[in-house]
């Protein structure tokens, strides 16, 4: 746990039971982390290791990106938002912000910028009715993956069906809001954010799925997370041969497992046992997997660790544009 959860882990004050039902909730993020990456050659370094374009990251407008190895597997899946001019922030879960962090770092020796993990930075979700935030409401973006930038905070729209906002803040920031939100908001949990996130179809990178996935595997190529038109960056030549030459064979689905959670990494297989698949994330009954794509569509699907539980396909919340080979050569 950073410094910042440190001093606002805590709620300050509680709503009233008989009011919590009816007001949006506060939801204390403490499972993800903040890296800022900023200085002259920011830009040019990230251009080089991202599959999103940073040219359109603005104050205004963040994104979900990918960084991959040179064989084009996942080894970090964030958020990007621009704090400030030659100053941008990275939200990705905490397991990987070490080793992410090491990561860029091999890559950035040539160039003028610092990656920093905060420790006093932190971040909390908002849901429900926004609107009756007034501290926030009126800076709280309405599109999706827009964003507001200001001295020591950012708003977040993330993508999806239900109300709700990122905040991420600094310790200064987070002393003036949080008092008053607690007040005005119901206590809400890490699981039912993670829910929220899994119904919208947004995966995520752990640990025991670095160096696992491309990103097509992962749908970012309908979350706008790839940029095709940017130019090289580390695994791109993976990547797109992938969107124009290739057979896209695994895709990521949304599942119902019930009162399973099962951990990332976890197998899925058809009813004769054999393997077709991983779990990408998983909350309160809900699971994103990796699956093969003829087996997730003609086979009855089951957790290896729990075989007795039938998981059942939900439709995901975005349309998914089919890779194949028909497409265009580079």
């Amino acid at each position: 746990m950073t410094s910042f959860w440190n001093t606002f882990a805590q709620p300050a004050n509680t709503l009233a039971a008989q009011e919590s039902d009816a007001a949006p909730h506060l939801h204390r993020l403490t499972n993800v982390a903040l890296l800022e990456i900023k200085g002259p050659d920011a830009v040019k370094f990230m251009q080089g290791q991202f599959t999103c374009d940073i040219q359109d990251i603005t104050n205004n407008h963040s994104s979900l990106a990918a960084c991959c190895t040179p064989k084009g597997r996942m080894v970090a899946l964030f958020r990007i938002a621009q704090a400030k001019p030659d100053c941008y922030l990275l939200r990705l879960p905490l397991e990987v912000a070490q080793s992410f962090l090491a990561h860029l770092n091999k890559y950035k020796v040539f160039y003028k910028c610092t990656v920093t993990l905060l420790e006093d930075w932190g971040v909390i979700g908002l849901s429900g009715d926004l609107d009756v935030l007034p501290a926030l409401s009126s800076t709280i973006p309405t599109s999706a993956d827009a964003s507001q930038a200001s001295e020591g905070i950012l708003l977040i729209r993330p993508p999806g069906e239900a109300s709700r906002v990122e905040c991420w803040l600094d310790s200064d920031q987070a002393s003036k809001l949080l008092p008053d939100l607690d007040n005005q908001c119901a206590a809400g949990s890490i699981e039912d954010w993670e829910r929220q996130e899994i119904l919208s179809g947004l995966g995520e990178v752990y640990p025991e799925t670095l160096d696992e996935f491309i990103p097509q595997m992962l749908n970012l190529q309908a979350l706008g997370a790839i940029s095709f038109n940017k130019g090289c960056y580390t695994g791109q030549e993976i990547v797109a041969r992938m969107q124009y030459l290739g057979t896209l064979k695994k895709r990521m689905f949304l599942l119902s497992s019930g009162t399973l959670v099962p951990a990332p990494g976890s197998a899925i297989t058809d009813e004769t046992g054999a393997r077709i698949g991983l779990v990408v994330r998983s909350a309160h009954g809900n699971t994103l997997a990796v699956l093969d794509k003829s087996a997730a569509m003609d086979k009855a699907l089951r957790l290896e660790e729990s075989p007795a539980t039938p998981l059942q396909l939900l439709e995901l919340p975005y349309a998914i544009e089919e890779v194949s080979n028909t497409k265009k050569k580079l």
